[in-house]
């Protein structure tokens, strides 16, 4: 039993507060170090830990119970759906480019594609291909509760398919993003010892010339799609390599009982990198992942129903779809796939986009997938007649004032002026979903005046998804992540060398629930590093409870940030690496959660500095440091050698630096920029150069 409720604990927040009882409960600390603890309503007597079964006597304990009772409550349900590959159209384009201050008219192709309509599965017919998936793994020696296979693919029927195959086998599955590049993946599978590989077939020759000689325990390649030419003769003898159609016809030969699963047996391994740039694999148990399809069945009880479809093109390797995904199985909500390269009418030849062509209800996006859809529409209307800007703007402001207000009162005009721009996403959408990243302000206003409600939520593969949530009851408001998920509770604890306290509803964001991980997978130190013996998960992130009880995140405590677009880099990792540049005495990266880049600020070599600009043709002995600096000419010059050494390190798009700001005041730890031990103080460097942040990031 709580032992307050919401009421009560309006004292215990800043004045003013007003915590809405029917939405949370408030159970007060003990300790002046922590904030009280915060509950949803749904959760006051407990915490959900499984999500209610309507087919009598079954009860969903684990992943691999999710298609079993969907055959039973839904199984004539179009679950999954794709489209059919016709054609790849390459095109030759000109584009100018700046090369070495020159400008250059070079050659590029570009690739176009041409598919057909979503063909569909029914919830009985994924079940059977489920079931062949498990059963041919276990004839091929594959040991459920012991052995591991991992997943290294994009997001597909296919990808989902062969994972709920593992699980119906008790096979335990590992998953790696493909931004992470055949090291990672080989680190991962020699880590977890996997036995088995599933990928796309335009990846099977990086698996083999990359992963394959450095692997010692894999035996299995399994691939979906064509192969090209040539690819089979590669395949060294320790290895077999067969297609899914082939995995499936295996276990329709040799059927296989599916595994007794329990609901501590370990489902997946999700790897994730770490500050030192390693993946670091997070364990998630059958029930953790259970617990946080309970949470999004009360959470989205009233928005989602078996009437919706849902878009799926995130990456299954991201905890958030992986979730949303289970949810819709148990839901009942069609999965249409799709793919970020061919989601819009622009990348497509002879027929439309995924969006287009699915019209979706429910579409989730990372933050940068929101902004693309903003700045798409502004550039659309800024081309139109001067007339029809001015009444999407004016229609725009009034529909923002009454989100704003807190009105649900729409005006007639709302769906003449807007309805083409809803049809950029199909013209069905009902309800975005914005995870992964900070949502600027700008762009979730923008969203839910002219497209739809949108639920910003905030989680981590360490919570297996959304531990947070502000859903439409709460009403509309920016820079706040909501309320706890039924199957959560958080609290706030102090973090005094940072300044932030528990009395002022500031502190380190805590949380616990049945979906909190086991922990790192072999990494015992670490896991007792953000584990408590009660069962708390430290998150690193700061965050602030406001009057209302929700939660708004402020800060990071960790060096790991994630840009817009979903993407981690670990700062600390990057300056060592970037630290061999030259041109620079010291580096800090900097990266907001805003945006989807990373920049630097560099102190300068001045020697190295001098001999740049010479080269650039300018005239040295004329300029001050400070001149040299500033031109940016030079500052060019640095970014393309900070290219060179991400290039030459294996680094991923979002880890190169995309423009510099050079300071030629030297760094020393009595101008307050490094610490006596020499280390970056970065604070105290990105507020000296704020301004000059702002102006850059404003310039890309």
């Amino acid at each position: 039993m709580v032992a307050t409720t919401a009421i009560a604990a309006k004292a215990m927040l800043k004045p003013g507060a007003s915590v809405d009882p029917n939405l949370l409960v408030m159970i007060p600390s003990e300790s002046e170090s922590e904030t009280p603890t915060v509950r949803a309503k749904a959760a006051e007597h407990g915490l959900l830990s499984r999500p209610a079964s309507k087919v009598d006597g079954f009860e969903i304990n684990t992943v691999a119970d999710l298609f079993p009772y969907a055959k039973l409550h839904h199984p004539h349900t179009l679950a999954m759906g794709k489209r059919r590959m016709h054609k790849v159209h390459k095109e030759m384009k000109e584009v100018t480019k700046i090369v070495d201050g020159q400008q250059v008219v070079q050659k590029r192709e570009w690739t176009y594609y041409e598919m057909g309509p979503y063909s569909w599965m029914t919830t009985e017919e994924v079940l059977d291909a489920v079931n062949r998936v498990g059963a041919g793994l276990v004839h091929l020696g594959v040991k459920g509760g012991q052995d591991k296979v991992t997943i290294f693919a994009e997001t597909s029927r296919e990808w989902k398919i062969f994972a709920h195959g593992c699980w119906s086998q008790n096979i335990t599955i590992t998953t790696a993003y493909a931004t992470l590049g055949a090291a990672a993946v080989l680190h991962s599978v020699n880590e977890a010892e996997v036995v088995s590989l599933f990928t796309n077939a335009s990846t099977v020759p990086v698996i083999l010339s990359q992963v394959v000689p450095g692997a010692h325990t894999l035996r299995h390649i399994i691939y979906e799609g064509d192969l090209d030419d040539g690819v089979a003769e590669k395949v060294p003898a320790n290895i077999k390599l067969l297609s899914l159609a082939q995995l499936e016809a295996l276990g329709t030969l040799h059927p296989a009982p599916r595994a007794n699963v329990q609901p501590s047996d370990l489902a997946c391994i999700m790897y994730t990198s770490g500050s030192t740039g390693t993946p670091k694999g997070v364990e998630l148990t059958h029930a953790n992942m259970i617990a946080s399809v309970a949470g999004l069945s009360i959470l989205v009880e009233h928005l989602v129903d078996e009437t919706d479809v849902y878009l799926a093109y995130l990456p299954l390797a991201h905890i958030l779809e992986l979730m949303i995904e289970c949810y819709a199985i148990y839901k009942g909500v069609p999965l249409g796939y799709g793919s970020p390269k061919t989601l819009t009418d622009a990348s497509m030849r002879n027929c439309k986009g995924d969006i287009k062509t699915l019209r979706p209800t429910v579409l989730t996006g990372v933050p940068a997938v929101w902004d693309s859809i903003k700045k798409g529409v502004e550039t659309k209307i800024r081309a139109m007649p001067r007339a029809v800007q001015a009444a999407f703007n004016a229609a725009q402001k009034l529909k923002q004032m009454q989100i704003l207000r807190g009105s649900s009162y729409s005006f007639v005009p709302d769906s003449l002026i807007f309805n083409k721009v809803r049809q950029e996403t199909g013209g069905r959408l009902k309800i975005a979903v914005s995870g992964g990243a900070p949502l600027s302000p700008d762009t979730q206003l923008f969203v839910a005046s002219v497209l739809c409600d949108i639920v910003v939520g905030y989680g981590c593969t360490e919570s297996t998804g959304l531990s947070a949530a502000r859903t439409p009851e709460f009403g509309f408001a920016t820079k706040n992540t909501g309320a706890p998920m039924p199957s959560f509770e958080l609290k706030l604890v102090d973090v005094p060398e940072a300044g932030y306290l528990a009395k002022n509803n500031q502190g380190e964001v805590w949380l616990r629930s049945p979906a909190v991980m086991r922990g790192y997978y072999k990494q015992p130190e670490m896991t007792a590093e953000v584990l408590t013996p009660d069962g708390w998960y430290r998150t690193g992130d700061i965050g602030q409870l406001q009057p209302d009880g929700t939660l708004s995140i402020i800060d990071r405590a960790k060096n790991i940030t994630k840009l817009s677009n979903g993407e981690y880099i670990a700062l600390e990792k990057l300056e060592s690496v970037y630290a061999a540049c030259h041109y620079l005495a010291r580096v800090c990266v900097y990266a907001d959660s805003d945006r989807n880049c990373a920049i630097a600020i560099g102190n300068p070599n001045p020697p190295m500095i001098k001999q740049l600009a010479a080269s650039l043709g300018l005239n040295t002995d004329a300029m001050s440091m400070h001149e040299i600096c500033e031109h940016r000419d030079v500052k060019a010059g640095v970014v393309r050698d900070l290219a060179k050494i991400a290039k030459s390190n294996g680094f991923v798009s979002a880890e190169y630096l995309k423009a510099v700001i050079l300071d030629d005041e030297e760094w020393t730890p009595q101008s307050g920029l490094l610490t006596a031990a020499m280390k970056l103080q970065r604070r105290s460097i990105v507020k000296k150069h704020q301004q000059q942040i702002d102006a850059t990031y404003a310039s890309l």
